[in-house]
């Protein structure tokens, strides 16, 4: 529900007997879409939908009423506010967000010590801001109502500065909010999880250096990731920890195969290079930029997941259509309709931190700048098995199809 009307709608559902028991999932929603409010003349005008209060009355009201609703979903705009933002033409300002928030989960930690309705268990945010917001998770609702949930399922929106994208990966948020959504959202569902979906707007999972190896995840059947990067051997590792998995989603994720760097780009995101190998230039440099090749393929990670994750009887991995924020939605929302398991170029990456608009590249941006013959190069780290560039296709492929093979086999013994 997106308005005063459709709150109002919901309202007589809530109210109705012969209704109200068979709503099993509802859906909240704070704006309607940014394009049509564009469509209209009006792309910075900030709606006030709940001018009367039916939103969030509509959110409470979920307390007491539709005893057999089990999942939850909140969709906020992808307009996302940082900390050093001027909040005036910002259609959805932290406190706005924070607001609903704290009246959803006031509603779920209601529902979970209920013994009239049903506790939320599955709970799905769309466009989560990525910003700590320390008196929310502090709070008793928001403890209460996620320990209650045994689905999560996260799409985490960032700032969009569009007269410099290349400063984006330099806002405060972006370091500041994985140790947050780490120790206060995932920490405390870890043991009752039974699905885990983390999908970011933003290349993910490296800068900084994002994995969960040391929270325990035993009931974990369902993950997908979307534009998660991985890079180093530790994350292949709690991967294939979670031995309980059932199902795997890899939504545009990525293997960052090569990275353009310099010192205090180090220093600030904490890199660590030592399991990737330094790349003499093309020419001697003067300059302080410093490149890394990295031996990790996927024929590695897939076979890793085959050998470990014995209970995997799905396993899907594409490249979606991001390229627009409504697209990046349906990417998350559709994730259970990914396209064909295959191994795109696009599944390899590289980053170059001097670079801009846009720091991520695909695999034929950074070839200025390597050896002669590049596609040929092999560093000591990774001669006699891989080459430096993504030329390894055939590998890739004959990992993917046993993995498939041995998941499909894995699915008909059920």
């Amino acid at each position: 529900m997106a308005n005063t009307s459709s709150c109002k709608r919901f309202a007589r559902v809530l109210n109705s007997p012969q209704l109200g028991v068979y709503v099993k999932h509802v859906i909240f929603k704070t704006l309607w879409d940014l394009d049509w409010l564009a469509h209209y003349g009006k792309p910075n005008w900030r709606p006030d939908w709940d001018e009367d209060g039916a939103w969030l009355k509509a959110v409470k009201a979920l307390k007491s009423f539709l005893p057999r609703t089990k999942a939850v979903e909140m969709h906020f705009s992808r307009d996302i506010c940082g900390s050093d933002r001027d909040f005036t033409n910002c259609m959805e300002p932290p406190s706005y967000r924070v607001e609903r928030l704290e009246a959803l989960f006031k509603t779920l930690a209601h529902r979970a010590k209920s013994d009239k309705v049903c506790a939320v268990e599955e709970l799905t945010i769309v466009n989560l801001a990525n910003i700590p917001h320390e008196e929310l998770v502090a709070s008793a609702g928001f403890k209460k109502a996620m320990k209650a949930l045994k689905e999560l399922h996260l799409l985490v929106g960032t700032e969009v500065i569009e007269a410099s994208p290349e400063s984006e990966i330099h806002c405060a948020e972006i370091k500041t909010f994985p140790p947050h959504l780490r120790s206060w959202w995932l920490k405390p569902t870890s043991k009752y999880l039974t699905a885990l979906t983390l999908y970011f707007d933003r290349h993910w999972g490296i800068f900084p250096f994002f994995e969960l190896g040391d929270l325990d995840f035993p009931n974990l059947r369902y993950l997908a990731l979307g534009n998660y990067v991985f890079g180093y051997s530790s994350q292949t590792k709690w991967l294939t920890s979670l031995t309980t998995l059932h199902t795997i989603i890899l939504d545009n994720c990525s293997i960052l195969y090569m990275l353009q760097t310099y010192p205090e780009f180090n220093e600030e995101f904490d890199v660590d290079t030592d399991e990737w190998e330094p790349v003499v230039h093309r020419e001697p440099c003067n300059c302080q930029k410093q490149i890394y090749a990295n031996p990790m393929r996927w024929d590695g990670l897939l076979e890793a997941i085959r050998l470990k994750l014995y209970d995997l009887k799905s396993f899907s991995m594409g490249c979606g259509e991001w390229e627009n924020d409504e697209n990046l939605r349906c990417a998350f929302l559709d994730r259970a309709q990914l396209g064909a398991n295959v191994v795109w170029p696009c599944h390899y990456i590289t980053f170059n931190a001097a670079g801009g608009p846009c720091m991520w590249l695909d695999h034929d941006s950074m070839l200025d700048d390597m050896p002669p013959n590049p596609r040929c190069f092999e560093s000591n780290a990774t001669k006699g098995r891989h080459a430096v560039g993504p030329s390894n296709n055939e590998r890739d492929e004959e990992a993917l199809e046993e993995l498939l093979h041995s998941v499909d086999v894995r699915a008909t013994l059920v």
